[in-house]
C-alpha cells in the first residue's frame, strides 16, 4: 500500500465539522478502490476554515471534494507531519508564560481572578502570582494549567498588589 500524505481543504468557516461529516459521507459511497484512497479527514479545532485530509494522492482528494457544499478548495501542496503534530498536540501553558505577565485563573477557588507572576516552578507545573486588587502582598501559588494569559506586557506596579 502506498504511503498517504496530508492534504489541507479550506472549507466554509464555522462548518468545519458539516464538511467532515458530508466528506465521510461521499467517501462511504465511493467505490472501494477510490475509497481506499482517503486514509482519514480531521479538523483540527485550532484550524478554523481548514481541514486536513490523508490520501494516497491528491487526485484522490480532489475526487472527494468536487461538488461538495462547504468546501472551497484545495489548498496546493501538503502539510507536513511536524506541521500537523504542532497543531495537534498543543504547547503547555507553562512553556508559554514568562515572570510579569498578566494572567487569569480559569479554575478552582480563584477563578477570574487576575494576577501578576511573580515566580515560576517548571519541575512541579506551579505558578507564584500575585493578585491583583487585593490586599494579599504573599504569592499564591496554582496549578499551570488553570491560567490563560492576558498580556505577555509585565505589570506596571501601580496597577500590581496594593499595599493595605
Amino acid at each position: 500500500m502506498l504511503m498517504p500524505f496530508n492534504y489541507a481543504i479550506k472549507v466554509a468557516r464555522g462548518k468545519e465539522y458539516e464538511a467532515v461529516d458530508e466528506l465521510a459521507q461521499k467517501a462511504k459511497e465511493m467505490n472501494s478502490a477510490e475509497a481506499s484512497q482517503i486514509q482519514s479527514i480531521t479538523s483540527i479545532p485550532s484550524l478554523r476554515g481548514y481541514l486536513i485530509v490523508e490520501a494516497v494522492n491528491f487526485a484522490a482528494v480532489d475526487r472527494l471534494i468536487d461538488g461538495s457544499r462547504y468546501v472551497r478548495g484545495r489548498i496546493k501542496g501538503l502539510v507536513k507531519d511536524d506541521e500537523l503534530q504542532k497543531m495537534l498536540v498543543p504547547a503547555p501553558v507553562i512553556d508559554q508564560i514568562k515572570e510579569g505577565y498578566l494572567v487569569e485563573v480559569t479554575g478552582g477557588l480563584l477563578k477570574g481572578m487576575r494576577g501578576k507572576i511573580e515566580f515560576i516552578n517548571k519541575a512541579k507545573g506551579e505558578v507564584g502570582i500575585s493578585l491583583i486588587g487585593t490586599p494579599n502582598v504573599m504569592p499564591v501559588v496554582v496549578s499551570a494549567d488553570s491560567l490563560k494569559v492576558i498580556s505577555s506586557e509585565a505589570v506596571k506596579e501601580s496597577e500590581g498588589v496594593q499595599n493595605g
